[in-house]
């Protein structure tokens, strides 16, 4: 059934009952948490944060995460999104283009932390998050692939209007009162997509986002009014020439959505897992390797940078994903660094990789993020195509692996706190408060071991 124009009104209602969730969907939301919690903490590993956190110095009850600074929440609340961004190892949506977990999960978070005096119910707490996913993944689905073709980046476009759902839905505003929230968030969205060259200070755009979204809320709480037509009178002409026609899903939108198993941009993973699931089927090592052919779709090798010069332009290279991979066995955020870009043997191997377009996968993007790799060896050339990478609806990653996920990106940090977050959020339907969680997201802890790069990225030691 293909949907009506979408305005705030209905928008509201549906965020309202998305607050609602089933049990199957709380259990995503669960896991979906503790993914972006340790994100988080590999955010917070790299270090790029610090530039934001020393720039804001407002005072305040709220915390940042790790770090156990009092802050505003406007301040707090733009730090934690910056470093829940920063790795970019968080969830995604390919109807989108857009990362909703970095958004709607820090906001839910920060906002329940400074509100210690009346603090939310657990159980609120995963309604707002499921609220602001509804409503990312609703009216994002509607711009895009024009909101990316136009130039802006969908995450930071749709920070605000999000924001303002979970913020709405955490402070239980009414329907009209979310409405209003949600048609003053539409018009605070601003983002480029060119600012990802720029992958340390990007998130930028996104914090600012949300601590709009979150002000649309509370001037809604307090009686302020929106333009109900916003969104097809500006929103939707504005960022994608139009509100695009989509049909109702036949799940819950938060299902179709992906998780990251590897560091780097998206575009990397089809060719990446393609690649590994070659190399361990036929037994092939680095030294094997006379070349890697990699055919991509068009938007995938816009993205790409073939020849990088820094860790962050790193991030959207193939090549380096594939020869890090095979030399290193490194897939992570942290394989990033000027020390394996400057690796001889990987930058050997990124020679010998050559990607490429293919147009006849363009006709399923986005609904498949497509790519086909062939190596060729001694024993001869060996080739696979992978409509989807791991994480994606179509190729699950089980619980299990998510949880190891968070075990490896949240212990550095967390230390001894570790299983006890990743038991708190497992079970948060049946806590009693916030207060274990919160407590142990804002305490300090141990500086990590980070050193910065010529460049200007930060990566651990």
């Amino acid at each position: 059934m293909t949907l009506a124009p979408l305005d705030v009104r209905a928008l509201a209602q549906r965020a309202i009952e998305a607050g609602a969730a089933d049990a199957n969907v709380r259990e995503v939301l669960r896991l979906r948490m503790l993914d972006l919690i340790g994100c988080a903490c590999a955010g917070y590993r790299i270090g790029t944060w610090r530039g934001v956190a020393r720039a804001l110095d407002a005072p305040g009850s709220a915390c940042s995460w790790f770090e156990g600074a009092g802050r505003s929440t406007a301040d707090a609340l733009r730090v934690n999104v910056f470093m829940s961004h920063a790795a970019y190892m968080e969830d995604g949506s390919r109807s989108t283009g857009g990362h909703p977990s970095c958004v709607v999960t820090p906001t839910a978070l920060t906002v329940a932390g400074g509100l210690r005096s009346r603090m939310p119910a657990p159980g609120d707490l995963l309604a707002a998050v499921a609220s602001g996913y509804d409503v990312f993944l609703r009216v994002g689905e509607r711009a895009y692939p024009a909101i990316v073709e136009r130039g802006f980046q969908s995450t930071a476009v749709l920070a605000p209007i999000a924001s303002a759902a979970a913020v709405a839905r955490l402070l239980r505003l009414t329907e009209a009162e979310t409405m209003h929230a949600l048609a003053i968030a539409a018009s605070l969205g601003s983002g480029l997509k060119a600012a990802l060259r720029a992958s340390t200070t990007q998130p930028l755009q996104v914090a600012q986002g949300c601590e709009a979204g979150r002000v649309a809320a509370l001037m809604a709480a307090n009686g302020a009014q929106g333009h109900e037509g916003i969104l097809a009178e500006g929103f939707y002409p504005a960022y994608a020439g139009g509100d695009r026609p989509v049909s109702e899903p036949r799940v819950p939108r938060i299902l179709d959505t992906y998780v990251k198993m590897h560091g780097g941009c998206r575009g990397n993973h089809a060719p990446l897992d393609a690649f590994l699931t070659l190399c361990r089927k036929h037994g092939v090592a680095d030294t094997d390797l006379r070349s890697v052919s990699v055919h991509v779709d068009r938007h995938t090798l816009a993205a790409e940078i073939e020849h990088p010069a820094t860790p962050a332009q790193a991030q959207f290279s193939i090549a380096f994903a594939i020869a890090v991979a095979a030399v290193h066995g490194e897939t992570s955020v942290f394989a990033f660094t000027d020390r394996r870009l400057t690796d001889p043997r990987v930058r050997a191997l990124m020679a010998r990789v050559e990607v490429r377009h293919d147009p006849a996968l363009d006709a399923d993007y986005p609904s498949k993020r497509a790519a086909r790799v062939s190596i060729a060896t001694s024993s001869g050339t060996h080739t696979l195509s992978l409509d989807y990478p791991a994480g994606e609806p179509e190729n699950p990653v089980e619980p299990d692996g998510l949880v190891r996920k968070y075990d490896e990106l949240a212990r550095p940090v967390l230390g001894d706190d570790t299983d006890r977050v990743r038991d708190i959020v497992l079970d948060l339907d049946r806590q009693s408060s916030l207060a274990p969680l919160l407590d142990a997201l804002e305490r300090m802890r141990a500086a990590p071991g980070v050193v910065t790069t010529k460049h200007g990225q930060a990566v651990a030691s």
